[in-house]
């Protein structure tokens, strides 16, 4: 009985999992939810019976609801083992059916089998130990030193190769392009296309054949176009995605060539020079040069490394991109050494790279529920129930004039048909086709056609820093030595290259960073380039076919050299010029004097580094020689050994990089020192990091003081740090883990640099100010700069009063302060939306901080009153500790937080894709601008990305702009309003046409007539199509405005402006009929069956009027301002809409014989053509003035009037406070 209950206490725990999880680009976990069905005979017969009974129209019914067809044919099951399909659920409430597999595969030389499914392209399998489907990978979190145990010599086994290729499948991204009979098929049976071949049908059985091809013509052009943007997406994916090279790969104890295809995770693969990479790789041996910009937008190639033999860290491919290679990437130069190859480990291959999983994302999109699309819909089946209305209405005079039951239900049919246009489709699609073509001419490369028009409904803008706002050719200004524990005093703000430089400095300037060489350029990080040309040092890296020691104990592959000087010559030219000089004055090295003697700056900052030099080590005689008695003279030949001497070039050779890392925010190389004959290790990073590495002693008493006057002016500052390494043998070092080296430095100095804004940033940010967008930076920098550039960008005020965020630990507990970063005494309570400050009281008791959710100050914070006139605006700055600390903390005053912010610094790549995350969730539609790179999550986290880089397209982004500058944001926005409002206003004329004829057409059901083939085919084929494509070509409007278009078409301004607008075009048509009936020319409806002849005025009179009707509303409709540029400027659409009014003119003054013949109309008297004249002419006028004038002015009384009454969301409650005047307490 005891083991009956264990057993099913162990079955309990191991309970199936009915669920998958999906990993989306950046990185969100997704769990999917599993159903299982099984096929059934019984379902299976009775759904081919109803195919059969309703001709093929439930297999239709199928297509567009496949769930349909899985619940109609399969019965669900409980348990996958007898499932055949499976029906995955996944959060966002889209689905997939997917088939179950058999993998079979051999394993100890027995065969096995595992149920398998594939799943948007990635391989799930059963695992029997985790009673659930995983997703198949390759296990690469392990510590370092267990992935060069475990990879290093490549695979061994056939058995393991065979089976890994069934696992994995093909190392390619095969995505399948359908040719265009099959992508015809697709479009064939899209519900539109299907409707409209249904309209074709019921009019050409009511002997409207003529009409029905028109319809068809208009439906089949609509398809090519649509054809045409489908393929040519496709195309474009399946270029940017599928790749196959020959690879050498090490299997099996030796190389061989095989295709990429071929390649499974665990093949160690040899990198040779430009080569593109064909999965993710670990770098095991050498260094690579790679061009990522194909994945990232970022176009500056970076230096990737061997994976260190760090048993400490475990390996994640996200984190460690410094030593992983990058599907899709391309690798400039690869570098080894010794003979040897450039080596790489692969661990993810096909769509499980990275590469794959951004071409997923596009094939599979996050559902982003965007209005315009949804509403689509659902106004169709609203002009459908209008259609039924007007049936009734007509139903009642069919019975009366005797109608069959037959002609009963084609009329109606008919009168749906006209209620949804054929050429509805093209319409929602040109409009987007021209804003892509106009944003391409303007080198914005766009890959995501539904993103235009969300960017047409943006309302908050989130832009990188570095390379975004400003430029990322910084610009050098100079260093501030720090000697002992104190700050060099300096005449001025900072020294520059043409002043002494200390040689600990120097040195890590020189060494501290990750360039490499091709060709010989430099490559790397734009700021180590600027900061290794700026001292004016050599880099070189030796060849793979060169020894490497050179005096150093182990091979060295990376040396920088001080310049080679010709200072000799210049002193001794400057001996023979002035012989009246004093030799040895000349020869000084007093930094006094010889900033005036000597010209070349390099020069000084080398002969002060000798001097230092020999301050720290005294055993070095050489330099003291120069320290002679100034009576004594030497020749020449004494001279030149002298300066010979002190100017030796100096070299150190690199021996390890612990690389930049964004979360560490520092970079730190051991090197050896070959002047010294020391090993030694230099750091550079944010102040604030190493300021904690560095010991205390070190730290200069004002160094906050320094660094905020630095950082307030928005200037980069970088701090140097620097240490001696002992009783650590060369072979150790490249082992050694980071944090146990990375300590106990000592301060050398800051690296001041300089930003500048991009000439046009100012501007643009302006006018995105004047258009109401809320703009935020995020960046990775230090908040005082990031305030700096916020401030001369004018993202913030000028006239706000700033707060940081400063996160300290008061005992246990984690606190938030809100200081004044121009006051230190003034103070920010979020919580209470309260400013004070702390008096001279209170100075001793420094420590007293705000707790977040206290409704109290501390008992011993004495507050006194701040003048209210001097507060204009409360700006928060936010920084990465402090945005996490209040979200995990404080969600209230998170969201106060957030609508109070505009700098958000210190930000890692996956907060600033949370930060996004969080202004979606209040509700905004947020767009992101950056420059790739780091920018990467965040970019596709937004509503709409745009990457500035200078590749054609890049996966990063749904927008790539070529062009460096966020002009391309306004870019973007005024083309996505102008396709947004093309279409909204495109839909509107095409529903408000199709109720034109759709009221015609009824007032003539009710006379028992109808409009004629060619009066359709008129309207339709030579008015409506055209204009309808023709005026959604209007270009953008230049400027950017405050108000932004509507996206809803179910809203109360629509429905309202439609029935206005119908009302009266009825009531027109209607005194049109009326009056013609009066005429002495009229006669009743005549109808002589026998002679096949019908006369009708009101037919006539109905067609004409519609005419102008259908060319007023879009007049009316298709209005510029303020989204579009001016419509009559556009030539084609003038032209084209004054030839329709010149041909409907014509048609009701004075059409001949043949124009008579073909529309069937009849003459009417010169009085009632004036009349009609006059009519149509007030039409317009009533139109206009009530789309115009009646309408807009009463929609803006009547938002006003709904904001009161509305209930706001929580996010506008949030800004509502925030926004109040700041309260000042006493």
């Amino acid at each position: 009985m005891f083991q009956n209950e264990s057993k099913r206490l162990l079955n309990e725990e191991k309970q199936f999992q009915a669920k998958i999880t999906d990993i989306e680009e950046d990185g969100t976990i997704v769990e999917c939810e599993l159903r299982f069905y099984r096929k059934s005979k019984k379902r299976t017969t009775f759904f081919v019976i109803i195919a059969i009974l309703t001709v093929g129209f439930s297999l239709l019914l199928c297509h567009w609801f496949r769930k349909l067809k899985l619940k109609g044919t399969h019965k669900k099951v409980d348990s996958y083992q007898d499932a055949h399909k499976f029906l995955i659920l996944r959060p966002d409430k889209t689905y997939d059916i997917v088939n179950q597999e058999t993998l079979i595969y051999k394993e100890n030389g027995l065969e096995q089998e595992k149920s398998m499914i594939k799943y948007r392209y990635i391989h799930y399998i059963f695992n029997e130990e985790h009673n659930q489907f995983i997703r198949v990978g390759l296990n690469s979190s392990k510590d370092f030193s267990k992935i060069r145990n475990k990879f290093s010599d490549g695979l061994n086994n056939k058995e393991i190769i065979k089976k890994r290729q069934a696992l994995f499948g093909q190392n390619y991204l095969n995505i399948p392009v359908k040719s265009y009979p099959a992508l015809l098929l697709s479009e064939v049976l899209h519900p539109l296309f299907v409707f409209q071949l249904f309209a074709v049908i019921v009019w050409s059985v009511d002997n409207y054949a003529a009409y029905g091809i028109t319809i068809m013509v208009m439906s089949l052009v609509t398809i090519f176009f649509s054809l045409r943007q489908t393929k040519k997406n496709l195309v474009t994916l399946s270029e940017m995605a599928k790749f196959d090279i020959d690879v050498e790969v090490f299997r099996i104890g030796e190389y061989k060539t095989i295709s990429s295809k071929d390649l499974v995770p665990g093949d160690l693969v040899s990198i040779p020079n430009n080569f593109i990479l064909p999965g993710d790789f670990i770098l095991l041996n050498g260094q690579c040069i790679v061009n990522e910009s194909m994945l990232t937008g970022e176009s500056v190639p970076v230096v990737k490394t061997s994976l260190p033999s760090d048993t400490k860290q475990i390996y994640d491919i996200i984190t460690h991109k410094k030593y992983t290679l990058y599907s899709g990437t391309k690798v400039i130069e690869s570098k080894f050494y010794s003979g040897n190859r450039v080596l790489a480990v692969l661990v993810r291959s096909g769509f499980d790279t990275m590469k794959g999983s951004l071409v997923r994302s596009i094939l599979f999109p996050k559902p982003h529920n965007f209005k315009f699309y949804s509403d689509t819909f659902k106004y169709l089946f609203f002009l459908t129930f209008i259609s039924f209305i007007g049936f009734a209405i007509s139903a009642v005079y069919f019975v009366k004039h005797k109608n069959s039951v037959y002609q009963i239900v084609i009329q109606a049919l008919e009168l749906i048909t006209i209620v949804v246009p054929p050429c509805l489709p093209i319409v929602l699609t040109t409009g987007t086709g021209f804003a892509i073509e106009r944003l391409k001419k303007n080198s914005i490369h766009c890959i995501s056609p539904p993103r235009v028009n969300v960017a047409g409904k943006l309302n908050l803008l989130c832009f990188d820093k570095t390379g975004t706002l400003t430029t990322d050719q910084l610009e050098v200004l100079g260093v501030h030595p720090c000697s002992g524990n104190e700050f060099d005093k300096l005449e001025q703000t900072f020294i520059k290259k043409e002043i002494n430089i200390p040689e600990k400095l120097m040195n890590c300037l020189s060494c501290c960073h990750s360039l490499s060489k091709v060709e010989k350029d430099l490559i790397g990080d734009p700021l180590e380039i600027k900061m290794f040309e700026w001292i004016g040092w050599e880099l070189e890296e030796l060849d793979q076919d060169q020894e490497t020691n050179l005096g150093f104990d182990s091979p060295i592959s990376t040396f920088v050299k001080s310049p080679k000087f010709s200072i000799k010559n210049q002193l001794v030219t400057q001996n023979s010029q002035d012989e009246s000089e004093d030799d040895e004055d000349e020869m000084k090295l007093n930094d006094d004097e010889n900033e005036e003697n000597l010209a070349d700056p390099i020069n000084i900052n080398i002969n002060f580094n000798n001097n230092n030099h020999n301050n720290h080590n005294n055993n070095n005689n050489n330099h003291n020689n120069h320290n002679t008695d100034k009576n004594e003279k030497s020749d020449d030949k004494t001279k030149d050994s002298q300066i010979d001497n002190l100017f030796e070039q100096n070299t150190i050779g690199i021996i390890h990089a612990f690389d930049f890392s964004s979360t560490l925010q520092r970079m730190s190389v051991i090197v050896s020192n070959q002047k010294t004959g020391n090993f030694e290790m230099y750091a550079k990073g944010s102040p604030e990091k190493i300021k904690q590495l560095c010991i205390k002693e070190s730290i200069p008493k004002d160094y906050e003081t320094i660094l905020h006057s630095y950082t307030k002016e928005g200037f980069r500052v970088i701090a140097l740090g620097y240490k001696l390494i002992e009783n650590i043998e060369i072979f150790e070092m490249k082992t050694i883990p980071r944090d146990s080296i990375e300590k106990d430095l000592i301060f050398l100095g800051f690296f001041i640099m300089e930003n500048k804004l991009k000439d046009d940033t100012i501007q643009v940010i302006q006018e995105l100010k004047k258009a109401l967008f809320y703009n935020v930076m995020i960046t990775g920098d230090n908040p005082l700069t990031a305030i700096s550039v916020g401030k001369k960008c004018e993202i913030i005020e000028p006239n706000s009063t700033i707060f940081l965020g400063n996160q300290k630990k008061k005992g246990q507990t984690k606190i938030i302060e809100w200081e004044n970063i121009d006051n230190p005494n003034e103070f920010f309570d979020l919580s209470k939306n309260v400013m004070y400050y702390k008096n001279s009281k209170n100075e001793k008791n420094e420590e007293i901080e705000i707790q977040l959710s206290s409704d109290s100050n501390d008992e011993n914070e004495e507050e006194i009153q701040i003048k209210n006139e001097n507060i204009k605006n409360i700006e928060l700055v936010v920084t990465g500790k402090v945005y996490s600390t209040i979200k995990k903390r404080n969600p209230e005053l998170f969201e106060r937080m957030l609508i109070q912010s505009h700098i958000f610094s210190r930000m890692s790549p996956d907060q600033k894709s949370q930060l996004i995350g969080n202004f979606q969730e209040l509700g905004y539609v947020v767009g992101m601008c950056g420059d790739g790179a780091n920018d990467v999550k965040a970019l596709k986290s937004a509503h709409v990305g745009i990457s500035l880089a200078n590749t054609e397209a890049s996966i990063a982004a749904p927008f790539t702009s070529r062009k460096q500058t966020i002009q391309s944001v306004i870019d973007v926005i005024r083309e996505g309003r102008c396709s947004l409002i093309s279409s909204f206003q495109s839909f509107k004329f095409i529903s408000l046409y199709a109720l034109i004829q759709f009221l015609g057409v009824v007032q003539l059901y009710i006379l028992d007539s109808n409009l004629t083939t060619y009066q359709f085919v008129y309207v339709d084929l030579f008015l409506v199509l055209p204009l309808s494509v023709i005026m959604t070509r209007t270009p953008a409007s230049k400027k950017l405005v405050q108000q932004r278009p509507a996206s809803s078409l179910i809203s109360l301004s629509v429905v309202t402006s439609l029935l206005g607008h119908l009302i009266f075009i009825l009531l027109f048509e209607i005194i049109a009929v009326l009056i013609v009936r009066k005429q002495s020319f009229y006669e009743p409806i005549y109808t002589n069956i026998d002679e096949e002849e019908f006369k009708c005025y009101e037919d006539t009179v109905l067609f004409l009027i519609c005419n102008f009707q259908t060319l007023i509303i879009l007049v009316v409709v298709n209005r510029s301002k303020p989204f579009k540029h001016l419509v009559w400027k556009s030539p084609l659409y003038t032209v084209v809409i004054i030839i329709c009014f010149v041909v409907s003119a014509y048609l009701l003054i004075y059409p001949d014989s043949l124009m008579r013949k073909i529309f069937e109309i009849y003459i009417l008297g010169w009085k009632y053509k004036i009349i009609l004249s006059l009519l149509i002419l007030l039409d317009f006028m009533v139109e206009y003035i009530l789309e115009k004038f009646i309408l807009s002015k009463y929609f803006k009384k009547m938002k006003k009037c709904c904001y009161k009454k509305k209930k706001i969301t929580r996010h506008q409650v949030i800004r509502q406070i925030s926004l109040q005047s700041v309260k000042i307490e006493k």
